[in-house]
């Protein structure tokens, strides 16, 4: 696990390596939180102590990163609890997104890869992947990011479980079905190699 740093012009690329990444939204975009009017893609990332360290104390991104099942949100609850987060005990989250469309009104879609070709299965609990962020300094000279390129490097297949019980007194049953549906998305066709020299 590493993070990197680019400096270009008025911009910084902001790179991380060998994250893990849980509820990635990097397809198609939903609606921000408490939001009916803007989408957004998103993803959660988790680091280890050396590479939070160098995000807060030296890049200074403008972002909170909280230690999972330790850190408490704004409504002073664990921001990323164990049971919701399992084996990421010990590093710091974080969430990285994108708006829908740029200020300028262009598609801000994300561009997901995987062995040099586009990626269109959706992204399991615990991938790792390598993630590229554009970057801005604030007033404060925080670093702003926007989530851009996601690289995935050991993939794990999205599962949703689905629990169903059936309790009718009449009939004189209860019962409960459980059962492990692969969960897709709506995605765009694309294809062909992708040159990652020319991203990264």
């Amino acid at each position: 696990m590493e993070v990197k740093i680019k400096k270009e012009n008025n911009f910084e690329f902001l790179y991380l390596k060998g994250v893990p990444v849980y509820f990635a939204k990097v397809h198609s975009p939903v609606f921000k939180y408490q939001s009916t009017e803007h989408k957004e893609y998103s993803l959660n990332v988790f680091l280890s102590k050396k590479v939070t360290e160098a995000l807060e104390n030296t890049i200074l991104v403008n972002k909170e990163l909280k230690e999972v099942g330790v850190g408490l949100n704004k409504k002073r609850k664990i921001k990323y609890p164990l049971d919701t987060f399992p084996g990421m005990d010990g590093l710091f989250g974080m969430n990285l997104s994108s708006p829908e469309f740029s200020g300028s009104g262009a598609s801000s879609a994300i561009a997901v890869i995987k062995d040099n070709k586009i990626f269109k299965e959706n992204i399991g609990n615990g991938s790792i992947c390598d993630i590229k962020c554009l970057g801005w300094r604030n007033p404060d000279d925080l670093l702003n990011l926007r989530l851009q390129i996601v690289v995935v490097k050991d993939h794990i297949p999205y599962e949703s479980e689905v629990s169903l019980n059936i309790v009718d007194n009449e009939l004189g049953v209860s019962v409960e079905v459980s059962t492990v549906v692969e969960a897709s998305e709506d995605i765009p066709e694309a294809s062909g190699d992708v040159d990652i020299d020319k991203i990264f």
